[in-house]
């Protein structure tokens, strides 16, 4: 049996928090046309992109928000199909910590976008690379999403409403440690387990204005979960790899949350603030 990751939360506060997020849905997609819900991850594309996280002396992990979209010339590396496309997704790019200025700063040269079930890496800084990622960053953050989700959220939670760009994860919990319980440990051993793994879901979601352990400090605001699907669904478990907050897990000990930008500072170091 496979140790929990630190990082745990409890199945119900999870489904709370994906039906939040379906509030939002109805604003990113009026027509009900498309499914911002989810996003399907290969489990060995999710596991490679872990080692190369935790292999690469880096203090975090920074997850963006996205729309997809290709480029116009057709020049991108990594075009999406025609089922992807204007879809809400996810850039992960790892961080390191700069002394000086206190901020988790982006390296570039290992940006992570979704594919077809695949986590792909783009070298952004690399000569003739088509700037993907901050088309789709700046295309969430035009006035047709982003300023869409603030007026929705000032209308839900009152004038002032800040809706999330990225989200922060401490390296702590990913990387393998002593109890082998980080996120890296639990993924792998999935894989080993006679139920294994054989899909890895990014769930969209948002936190709760009541009973919610975050509800004070970021109400509605967009947030991930990650659930671990393995083949006959007997351990169904919702996960966050997080890093800030204290929460309790079924156990009665704690667990964090990642870091939402804004409000926290953890925008310090963002290529993308």
């Amino acid at each position: 049996m496979c140790n929990s990751p630190t990082t745990r939360i409890e199945l119900d506060l999870a489904k709370k928090r994906i039906a939040m997020f379906q509030l939002k849905q109805r604003v990113l997609d009026p027509d009900g046309k498309k499914n911002h819900l989810s996003l399907s991850c290969d489990p060995r594309s999710f596991l490679r992109f872990l080692g190369k996280i935790t292999s690469g002396n880096y203090d975090g992990l920074r997850a963006y928000f996205g729309i997809t979209e290709n480029d116009a010339n057709g020049d991108d590396v990594n075009n999406v199909g025609a089922d992807e496309l204007d879809r809400l997704t996810v850039i992960f790019v790892p961080t390191r910590f700069n002394a000086a200025t206190g901020g988790h700063e982006d390296d570039t040269r290992s940006c992570w976008i979704l594919i077809q079930r695949n986590l792909i890496e783009v070298n952004q800084q690399a000569s003739g690379v088509p700037d993907t990622i901050s088309r789709w960053i700046l295309k969430y953050r035009s006035n047709l999403v982003l300023g869409a989700l603030q007026s929705d959220g000032n209308g839900e939670v009152g004038n002032g409403f800040t809706e999330t760009k990225s989200i922060w994860y401490g390296i702590g919990d990913i990387q393998t440690n002593s109890n082998g319980n980080g996120l890296i440990d639990y993924v792998r051993c999935l894989f080993r387990d006679s139920d294994p793994l054989i899909e890895v879901v990014i769930q969209f979601a948002a936190y709760r204005f009541l009973n919610d352990p975050l509800s004070a400090a970021h109400p509605y605001q967009l947030t991930l979960l990650y659930y671990f699907r393995q083949q006959t669904n007997v351990n169904k478990q919702v996960q966050e790899f997080d890093s800030f907050f204290s929460i309790a897990n079924k156990d009665g000990e704690t667990t964090d949350t990642g870091s939402p930008c804004p409000p926290d500072v953890s925008c310090m170091g963002s290529n993308w603030p």
